[in-house]
């Protein structure tokens, strides 16, 4: 019985999901540039991560749209006529070129991903974390490095996942299965832990709006921009929901070897071009001027510069105060008397300093708050 055909894994869809969505990106990535360049705040980190997910997206489309051209990506597998007995024994061009297409796009997966998240979380830094010593600074760095292990572990798991038996991936459907490691299962874990780092993605900036001083309108506003997000998180449930079936269907021999490979492939560029797109929207909200982007950007800039001025003055007070106080090495030892004036002088300064050691004591506390 010929194996089921889904809408996705025709050549049409294929191709369309390969042109319409990465044009998107790169007219996205276009705009926030020409953005960056208007109104001269310069190319950030996240520009170029986005920038080189962006174009490895691109050589996914169009790595993918080879492979339909030439019959290997969405087409039924073809068997020889000698072979149709045992199709899985079948090492063809066509399987071949499958295969290598497959292992190319499989290594540009986990990088891409990575330098999506990558670009969310210096986005994040650049607008939260003005206090480099608080603990957002903190965890945003914790954050990337667990995102770059996890990027250079997967690539490397695919890379290796056959070891070094990389022909294994554009032979015979029996060289897969006896010399790679479960191929279906390493694709599974690369969609669960997706998933879950982009739903922490998500939620970061949640507590870090809320706390800011502003309004509740423009906090909701804020909250919405950065819930555009989300269709990231649902483009990579989307992927696992799909990859999950694949695993628990297992092995299947009435299953097309191409159909199961396009599947998956599909599935990953859809989720790379929405997540790209998505990390550019709150950069393209520019252009329709909402002022609670204005209030955040400027409260989260300039709250700790507000609190850290105010220290440098009361530290300055401090110093003052210090300086005015009379060296013991410089008071006259013959003099023993003590004027009321110079009780009520010292009283005075004593008054003073505790004054001074309240308001930083209190100053700290409101750093630690908002930080």
């Amino acid at each position: 019985m010929p194996a089921q055909q889904e809408y996705f894994q025709t050549p049409g869809h294929v191709i369309a999901a390969s042109i319409v969505v990465p044009v998107i990106d790169i007219l996205a990535l276009a705009i926030r540039f020409h953005l960056r360049r208007k109104f001269k705040h310069g190319l950030k980190a996240d520009d170029w991560l986005i920038f080189l997910a962006t174009a490895l997206t691109l050589g996914m489309g169009i790595t993918l749209i080879y492979g339909v051209a030439h019959k290997s990506i969405a087409y039924r597998f073809e068997v020889p006529q000698e072979l149709k007995h045992d199709p899985f024994a079948a090492a063809t061009p066509q399987a071949a070129l499958t295969g290598k297409i497959q292992l190319a796009i499989l290594l540009m997966l986990p990088l891409t991903l990575g330098l999506i998240k990558a670009s969310f979380l210096a986005f994040y830094m650049r607008i939260f974390a003005v206090n480099k010593r608080g603990w957002v600074h903190h965890f945003l760095i914790g954050m990337m490095v667990f995102i770059a292990l996890w990027t250079t572990a997967f690539f490397f798991a695919q890379l290796f996942g056959c070891r070094l038996d990389f022909y294994a991936y554009w032979r015979s459907t029996y060289d897969l299965l006896t010399k790679c490691v479960q191929t279906k299962q390493l694709f599974l874990a690369l969609s669960i832990t997706d998933f879950i780092t982009d739903v922490v993605l998500i939620v970061i900036p949640l507590p870090l709006i809320l706390k800011l001083n502003l309004s509740r309108r423009k906090k909701i506003a804020i909250l919405l921009i950065f819930s555009l997000g989300a269709v990231s998180v649902a483009a990579s449930l989307t992927r696992l929901i799909f990859t999950s079936k694949l695993v628990g269907d297992g092995f299947n021999p009435n299953d097309d070897p191409i159909f199961v490979i396009t599947n998956g492939l599909y599935w990953g560029v859809v989720e790379c071009s929405v997540a790209i797109l998505a990390a550019d929207l709150p950069t393209l909200q520019s252009i329709v001027r909402i002022p609670a982007w204005e209030s955040l950007t400027s409260t989260s800039k300039n709250l700790w510069d507000i609190t850290s001025s105010k220290a440098q003055l009361l530290k300055s007070k401090a110093s003052q105060i210090s300086l005015r106080r009379p060296s013991a090495d410089l008071r006259s030892p013959t003099n023993h008397g003590i004027s009321a004036h110079s009780v009520v002088s010292r009283e005075g300064k004593a008054s003073e300093e505790a004054t001074l050691s309240i308001e930083l004591s209190n100053l700290n506390k409101s750093q630690s708050l908002h930080q």
